[in-house]
Protein backbone atom coordinates (compact mmCIF):
# COMPACT_ATOMS: atom_id res chain seq x y z
CA UNK A 1 0.00 0.00 0.00
CA UNK A 2 1.27 3.25 -0.66
CA UNK A 3 2.46 5.66 2.52
CA UNK A 4 0.47 8.30 4.20
CA UNK A 5 -2.75 6.62 5.17
CA UNK A 6 -1.72 5.67 8.86
CA UNK A 7 -5.52 4.68 9.44
CA UNK A 8 -4.34 1.57 7.77
CA UNK A 9 -1.74 -1.72 8.18
CA UNK A 10 -0.30 -2.87 4.98
CA UNK A 11 -3.27 -4.93 3.40
CA UNK A 12 -3.11 -8.75 3.89
CA UNK A 13 -5.55 -10.27 1.56
CA UNK A 14 -7.61 -13.13 2.01
CA UNK A 15 -8.80 -16.49 0.94
CA UNK A 16 -11.95 -16.63 0.63
CA UNK A 17 -14.27 -19.30 -1.06
CA UNK A 18 -16.89 -17.55 -2.21
CA UNK A 19 -18.08 -14.01 -2.45
CA UNK A 20 -20.08 -11.87 0.55
CA UNK A 21 -22.05 -8.90 0.53
CA UNK A 22 -21.38 -6.29 2.67
CA UNK A 23 -23.41 -3.36 3.68
CA UNK A 24 -21.58 0.32 3.78
CA UNK A 25 -23.62 3.14 5.94
CA UNK A 26 -22.37 6.49 5.10
CA UNK A 27 -22.97 9.91 6.83
CA UNK A 28 -22.41 12.99 5.01
CA UNK A 29 -23.85 16.80 4.60
CA UNK A 30 -26.14 15.54 2.25
CA UNK A 31 -27.76 12.55 3.86
CA UNK A 32 -27.64 8.83 4.96
CA UNK A 33 -26.65 6.76 2.02
CA UNK A 34 -26.81 3.25 2.60
CA UNK A 35 -25.43 0.61 -0.22
CA UNK A 36 -24.61 -2.95 -0.13
CA UNK A 37 -21.99 -4.53 -2.47
CA UNK A 38 -21.01 -8.11 -2.91
CA UNK A 39 -16.98 -8.94 -3.04
CA UNK A 40 -15.19 -12.25 -3.44
CA UNK A 41 -11.71 -13.21 -3.19
CA UNK A 42 -10.87 -12.31 -7.03
CA UNK A 43 -12.01 -8.97 -6.66
CA UNK A 44 -9.53 -8.42 -4.30
CA UNK A 45 -6.91 -10.48 -5.57
CA UNK A 46 -6.68 -9.63 -9.06
CA UNK A 47 -4.93 -5.99 -9.59
CA UNK A 48 -3.73 -5.73 -5.92
CA UNK A 49 -2.07 -2.03 -7.02
CA UNK A 50 -4.75 -1.16 -9.18
CA UNK A 51 -7.24 1.37 -7.49
CA UNK A 52 -10.13 0.73 -6.13
CA UNK A 53 -12.95 1.34 -8.86
CA UNK A 54 -9.86 -0.51 -11.15
CA UNK A 55 -10.75 -3.26 -8.38
CA UNK A 56 -14.08 -3.38 -7.14
CA UNK A 57 -15.94 -1.23 -10.35
CA UNK A 58 -19.56 -0.54 -9.73
CA UNK A 59 -20.26 -3.93 -8.24
CA UNK A 60 -22.83 -1.96 -5.58
CA UNK A 61 -26.62 -4.02 -5.85
CA UNK A 62 -27.46 -0.78 -6.72
CA UNK A 63 -31.15 -1.59 -6.04
CA UNK A 64 -30.39 -1.42 -2.43
CA UNK A 65 -28.22 2.31 -2.10
CA UNK A 66 -30.34 4.55 -1.18
CA UNK A 67 -29.87 8.34 0.28
CA UNK A 68 -31.96 9.28 3.46
CA UNK A 69 -32.23 13.15 5.05
CA UNK A 70 -30.71 13.24 8.42
CA UNK A 71 -30.92 15.30 11.42
CA UNK A 72 -27.16 16.25 10.94
CA UNK A 73 -27.99 19.82 10.21
CA UNK A 74 -25.31 23.30 11.32
CA UNK A 75 -25.11 23.87 15.01
CA UNK A 76 -26.80 20.13 16.16
CA UNK A 77 -26.93 19.42 19.77
CA UNK A 78 -27.14 16.23 21.25
CA UNK A 79 -30.56 15.26 20.71
CA UNK A 80 -30.46 15.87 16.93
CA UNK A 81 -26.98 13.61 17.09
CA UNK A 82 -29.12 11.08 18.88
CA UNK A 83 -31.79 11.28 15.99
CA UNK A 84 -29.03 10.63 13.39
CA UNK A 85 -27.89 7.23 14.82
CA UNK A 86 -31.63 5.68 15.26
CA UNK A 87 -31.63 6.83 11.53
CA UNK A 88 -28.50 4.72 11.31
CA UNK A 89 -29.86 1.98 13.40
CA UNK A 90 -33.01 0.87 11.68
CA UNK A 91 -30.64 0.90 8.65
CA UNK A 92 -28.15 -1.43 9.97
CA UNK A 93 -31.59 -3.73 10.89
CA UNK A 94 -32.92 -3.77 7.45
CA UNK A 95 -29.19 -4.38 5.86
CA UNK A 96 -29.16 -7.67 8.54
CA UNK A 97 -33.12 -8.60 7.80
CA UNK A 98 -32.92 -8.22 4.32
CA UNK A 99 -29.13 -9.06 3.22
CA UNK A 100 -28.91 -11.53 6.18
CA UNK A 101 -26.00 -9.69 6.93
CA UNK A 102 -24.01 -9.72 10.69
CA UNK A 103 -22.14 -6.91 12.06
CA UNK A 104 -18.79 -7.74 10.95
CA UNK A 105 -20.00 -7.42 7.44
CA UNK A 106 -21.29 -3.69 8.29
CA UNK A 107 -18.96 -0.67 7.58
CA UNK A 108 -20.02 2.95 9.18
CA UNK A 109 -17.75 5.72 7.99
CA UNK A 110 -18.66 9.47 8.51
CA UNK A 111 -17.77 12.49 6.00
CA UNK A 112 -14.86 14.67 6.73
CA UNK A 113 -17.24 17.59 6.17
CA UNK A 114 -19.58 17.09 9.17
CA UNK A 115 -17.35 18.80 11.46
CA UNK A 116 -17.23 22.02 10.06
CA UNK A 117 -21.08 21.55 8.84
CA UNK A 118 -22.57 20.05 12.28
CA UNK A 119 -20.08 21.07 14.70
CA UNK A 120 -18.69 20.02 17.32
CA UNK A 121 -21.64 17.88 18.59
CA UNK A 122 -20.97 15.57 15.62
CA UNK A 123 -17.68 13.91 17.71
CA UNK A 124 -20.22 12.52 20.01
CA UNK A 125 -21.57 10.49 16.66
CA UNK A 126 -18.89 7.54 16.75
CA UNK A 127 -19.69 6.66 20.63
CA UNK A 128 -23.28 7.08 20.57
CA UNK A 129 -23.49 4.67 17.35
CA UNK A 130 -21.22 1.98 19.08
CA UNK A 131 -22.95 2.02 22.12
CA UNK A 132 -26.54 2.05 20.16
CA UNK A 133 -25.86 -0.72 17.69
CA UNK A 134 -22.17 -2.28 18.49
CA UNK A 135 -20.78 -0.92 15.05
CA UNK A 136 -17.70 1.48 15.35
CA UNK A 137 -17.71 4.32 13.00
CA UNK A 138 -14.95 6.28 11.37
CA UNK A 139 -15.48 10.04 11.52
CA UNK A 140 -12.67 10.91 8.37
CA UNK A 141 -10.33 13.94 8.60
CA UNK A 142 -10.13 15.92 5.68
CA UNK A 143 -7.00 14.31 5.05
CA UNK A 144 -8.16 10.92 4.86
CA UNK A 145 -10.90 11.02 2.45
CA UNK A 146 -9.02 13.00 0.20
CA UNK A 147 -6.79 10.03 0.28
CA UNK A 148 -9.43 7.59 0.04
CA UNK A 149 -10.69 8.79 -2.81
CA UNK A 150 -7.54 9.96 -4.83
CA UNK A 151 -7.05 6.16 -4.07
CA UNK A 152 -10.40 5.05 -5.42
CA UNK A 153 -10.39 7.01 -8.40
CA UNK A 154 -6.90 7.50 -9.71
CA UNK A 155 -5.19 4.31 -11.81
CA UNK A 156 -1.82 3.27 -10.29
CA UNK A 157 0.04 4.39 -13.30
CA UNK A 158 -1.30 7.86 -12.98
CA UNK A 159 -1.02 8.71 -9.70
CA UNK A 160 2.34 11.01 -10.39
CA UNK A 161 1.06 12.40 -13.61
CA UNK A 162 -2.91 13.16 -11.61
CA UNK A 163 -4.07 16.28 -9.21
CA UNK A 164 -7.08 15.19 -7.82
CA UNK A 165 -9.67 17.94 -6.76
CA UNK A 166 -12.81 17.50 -5.03
CA UNK A 167 -15.87 20.39 -4.64
CA UNK A 168 -17.72 18.66 -1.52
CA UNK A 169 -20.68 20.03 0.18
CA UNK A 170 -18.54 21.61 3.35
CA UNK A 171 -15.20 21.49 1.81
CA UNK A 172 -12.50 21.46 -1.10
CA UNK A 173 -10.01 18.66 -0.95
CA UNK A 174 -7.71 17.17 -2.82
CA UNK A 175 -4.23 16.10 -3.39
CA UNK A 176 -1.58 14.20 -5.69
CA UNK A 177 1.28 11.09 -4.88
CA UNK A 178 4.80 12.45 -5.12
CA UNK A 179 7.85 10.24 -4.81
CA UNK A 180 10.46 10.27 -1.36
CA UNK A 181 12.87 8.05 -2.53
CA UNK A 182 11.40 4.58 -3.98
CA UNK A 183 8.12 5.36 -2.05
CA UNK A 184 4.88 6.93 -2.80
CA UNK A 185 3.76 10.00 -0.45
CA UNK A 186 0.60 11.67 -0.36
CA UNK A 187 0.51 15.33 -0.18
CA UNK A 188 -3.03 16.70 0.68
CA UNK A 189 -4.41 19.98 -0.11
CA UNK A 190 -7.69 21.34 1.87
CA UNK A 191 -9.89 24.24 2.26
CA UNK A 192 -12.85 24.60 4.88
CA UNK A 193 -14.97 25.77 2.41
CA UNK A 194 -17.59 23.58 0.25
CA UNK A 195 -20.98 23.74 -2.05
CA UNK A 196 -23.14 24.77 0.88
CA UNK A 197 -21.38 26.40 3.19
CA UNK A 198 -20.09 28.88 0.80
CA UNK A 199 -23.04 29.80 -0.34
CA UNK A 200 -24.68 30.42 3.28
CA UNK A 201 -21.32 32.47 3.59
CA UNK A 202 -22.10 34.45 0.92
CA UNK A 203 -25.71 34.96 1.84
CA UNK A 204 -24.53 36.03 4.81
CA UNK A 205 -21.54 38.57 3.82
CA UNK A 206 -24.78 39.92 0.82
CA UNK A 207 -27.84 40.20 2.98
CA UNK A 208 -30.01 41.46 0.00
CA UNK A 209 -27.82 39.21 -2.68
CA UNK A 210 -30.02 38.08 -5.44
CA UNK A 211 -29.76 35.05 -7.96
CA UNK A 212 -29.32 37.16 -10.73
CA UNK A 213 -25.90 38.91 -8.94
CA UNK A 214 -25.58 35.75 -5.98
CA UNK A 215 -22.53 34.41 -9.14
CA UNK A 216 -20.78 37.48 -8.45
CA UNK A 217 -20.76 38.34 -4.97
CA UNK A 218 -19.52 34.12 -4.59
CA UNK A 219 -16.66 34.99 -6.93
CA UNK A 220 -15.91 38.26 -4.82
CA UNK A 221 -16.18 36.37 -1.93
CA UNK A 222 -14.11 33.18 -3.33
CA UNK A 223 -11.42 36.05 -3.57
CA UNK A 224 -11.57 37.45 -0.21
CA UNK A 225 -11.87 34.29 1.56
CA UNK A 226 -10.77 31.01 -0.37
CA UNK A 227 -8.29 32.21 -2.55
CA UNK A 228 -5.73 33.56 0.49
CA UNK A 229 -5.90 29.77 1.89
CA UNK A 230 -5.70 28.37 -1.23
CA UNK A 231 -2.29 30.12 -2.14
CA UNK A 232 -0.90 29.54 1.22
CA UNK A 233 -1.43 25.72 0.84
CA UNK A 234 -0.49 25.69 -2.90
CA UNK A 235 2.91 27.51 -1.35
CA UNK A 236 3.71 24.16 0.30
CA UNK A 237 2.63 21.82 -2.55
CA UNK A 238 4.34 23.10 -6.00
CA UNK A 239 3.94 19.60 -7.90
CA UNK A 240 -0.20 20.60 -7.41
CA UNK A 241 0.02 23.19 -9.91
CA UNK A 242 2.81 21.34 -12.45
CA UNK A 243 0.29 18.03 -13.05
CA UNK A 244 -0.82 17.67 -16.83
CA UNK A 245 -4.04 16.03 -15.41
CA UNK A 246 -6.52 17.40 -13.39
CA UNK A 247 -9.48 15.03 -11.76
CA UNK A 248 -12.52 17.02 -10.36
CA UNK A 249 -14.94 15.46 -8.47
CA UNK A 250 -17.85 16.27 -6.29
CA UNK A 251 -21.26 17.77 -7.09
CA UNK A 252 -20.92 20.62 -8.65
CA UNK A 253 -18.51 18.78 -10.98
CA UNK A 254 -21.45 16.17 -11.80
CA UNK A 255 -24.18 19.30 -12.11
CA UNK A 256 -21.36 20.52 -14.61
CA UNK A 257 -20.79 17.33 -16.15
CA UNK A 258 -24.53 17.17 -17.07
CA UNK A 259 -25.54 20.48 -17.37
CA UNK A 260 -22.94 21.42 -20.19
CA UNK A 261 -21.82 17.84 -21.56
CA UNK A 262 -24.93 16.03 -21.71
CA UNK A 263 -24.29 14.00 -24.22
CA UNK A 264 -21.27 12.26 -22.84
CA UNK A 265 -23.14 11.87 -19.46
CA UNK A 266 -26.02 9.92 -21.50
CA UNK A 267 -23.55 7.59 -22.58
CA UNK A 268 -22.06 6.71 -19.40
CA UNK A 269 -18.60 7.09 -19.91
CA UNK A 270 -16.37 6.50 -17.30
CA UNK A 271 -14.55 10.02 -17.96
CA UNK A 272 -15.54 13.42 -19.19
CA UNK A 273 -13.85 16.13 -20.54
CA UNK A 274 -14.54 19.33 -18.63
CA UNK A 275 -13.43 22.50 -20.27
CA UNK A 276 -10.92 25.30 -18.27
CA UNK A 277 -14.40 27.75 -18.50
CA UNK A 278 -16.99 25.10 -17.74
CA UNK A 279 -17.72 26.98 -14.71
CA UNK A 280 -17.43 30.55 -15.57
CA UNK A 281 -20.48 29.21 -17.91
CA UNK A 282 -22.63 27.67 -15.22
CA UNK A 283 -22.72 31.12 -13.64
CA UNK A 284 -23.52 32.99 -16.88
CA UNK A 285 -26.67 30.56 -17.13
CA UNK A 286 -27.77 31.55 -13.48
CA UNK A 287 -27.53 34.84 -14.46
CA UNK A 288 -29.33 34.14 -17.45
CA UNK A 289 -32.39 32.59 -15.57
CA UNK A 290 -31.81 28.83 -16.43
CA UNK A 291 -29.50 27.91 -13.74
CA UNK A 292 -30.55 24.30 -14.90
CA UNK A 293 -29.21 24.82 -18.80
CA UNK A 294 -30.89 26.10 -21.59
CA UNK A 295 -31.98 22.90 -23.09
CA UNK A 296 -30.48 19.56 -24.60
CA UNK A 297 -28.48 18.88 -27.27
CA UNK A 298 -30.73 17.54 -30.69
CA UNK A 299 -28.18 14.79 -30.96
CA UNK A 300 -29.46 12.87 -27.88
CA UNK A 301 -32.03 9.77 -28.39
CA UNK A 302 -35.46 10.14 -26.60
CA UNK A 303 -34.23 7.38 -24.09
CA UNK A 304 -31.49 9.81 -23.41
CA UNK A 305 -33.07 12.59 -23.09
CA UNK A 306 -35.42 11.21 -20.42
CA UNK A 307 -32.39 10.00 -18.17
CA UNK A 308 -30.95 13.72 -18.03
CA UNK A 309 -33.81 15.09 -17.64
CA UNK A 310 -33.94 12.89 -14.93
CA UNK A 311 -30.66 13.24 -13.42
CA UNK A 312 -31.44 17.42 -14.10
CA UNK A 313 -34.20 16.56 -11.28
CA UNK A 314 -31.86 15.32 -8.93
CA UNK A 315 -29.55 18.15 -9.18
CA UNK A 316 -32.26 20.41 -8.77
CA UNK A 317 -33.67 18.66 -5.23
CA UNK A 318 -29.63 18.68 -3.97
CA UNK A 319 -28.69 22.35 -5.25
CA UNK A 320 -30.65 25.49 -5.33
CA UNK A 321 -29.79 28.22 -7.98
CA UNK A 322 -27.71 29.68 -4.80
CA UNK A 323 -25.95 26.63 -3.70
CA UNK A 324 -25.43 26.05 -7.77
CA UNK A 325 -23.79 30.13 -7.93
CA UNK A 326 -21.19 28.73 -4.78
CA UNK A 327 -20.26 26.04 -6.38
CA UNK A 328 -19.92 27.58 -9.66
CA UNK A 329 -17.94 30.34 -7.75
CA UNK A 330 -15.85 27.63 -6.25
CA UNK A 331 -15.25 26.26 -9.32
CA UNK A 332 -14.23 29.01 -11.41
CA UNK A 333 -12.06 30.01 -9.01
CA UNK A 334 -10.14 26.45 -8.46
CA UNK A 335 -9.87 26.44 -12.22
CA UNK A 336 -7.89 30.41 -12.34
CA UNK A 337 -5.33 29.50 -9.17
CA UNK A 338 -5.07 25.77 -10.09
CA UNK A 339 -4.36 26.86 -13.59
CA UNK A 340 -6.73 24.62 -15.77
CA UNK A 341 -6.24 26.03 -19.08
CA UNK A 342 -2.45 25.61 -19.07
CA UNK A 343 -3.41 21.62 -18.12
CA UNK A 344 -3.33 18.54 -20.64
CA UNK A 345 -6.80 17.52 -19.60
CA UNK A 346 -9.76 18.23 -17.13
CA UNK A 347 -11.59 15.23 -16.63
CA UNK A 348 -14.53 14.46 -14.17
CA UNK A 349 -14.74 10.66 -13.16
CA UNK A 350 -18.24 9.45 -13.69
CA UNK A 351 -17.99 6.58 -11.31
CA UNK A 352 -16.09 9.22 -7.83
CA UNK A 353 -19.62 8.89 -6.19
CA UNK A 354 -19.62 7.78 -2.82
CA UNK A 355 -15.19 7.24 -3.58
CA UNK A 356 -13.83 7.74 -0.10
CA UNK A 357 -16.45 5.57 1.28
CA UNK A 358 -16.22 2.50 -0.89
CA UNK A 359 -12.71 2.43 -0.80
CA UNK A 360 -12.63 2.82 3.09
CA UNK A 361 -15.07 -0.44 2.66
CA UNK A 362 -11.82 -2.03 0.15
CA UNK A 363 -9.50 -1.40 3.34
CA UNK A 364 -11.62 -2.39 5.55
CA UNK A 365 -12.09 -5.88 4.31
CA UNK A 366 -8.25 -6.22 3.04
CA UNK A 367 -7.09 -5.13 6.58
CA UNK A 368 -9.74 -6.03 9.31
CA UNK A 369 -9.22 -9.99 9.48
CA UNK A 370 -13.55 -9.65 10.46
CA UNK A 371 -14.49 -8.40 6.85
CA UNK A 372 -12.85 -10.79 4.81
CA UNK A 373 -14.81 -13.04 2.75
CA UNK A 374 -15.45 -16.24 3.90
Amino acid sequence: MTAGLAMFPRPVLAAAAHDRPYGLITLAVSGVTTAVYRIDKRQLRDNATASGYERLGLRRVDSSTTLVASSLQPGADETMIASAVELVARNIASLKSDHDMRDKQIAIVGSSGLRSYVGPAVERLPAMLRERTGIGMRLLTSREEAQLETDWIVPSDDREAVLHVEIGGADIKGGYYGREGRRRVYHDLAVPYGTRNFAGAVKFRYPSVRTDDFGARAADHYREVIAPTLDRRLAALPEALTRPKVYVSGGIAWATAVILHAQDMALEKDWTRLSPDDFTTIRRLIEAGTPYGAGLPDSLTTAQRASIRKTLGFIRNIFNPHQLAAGAAIGAGLAEQLRFAGREAILFPGFANGASSSQYLLYQITNNPEFRPS
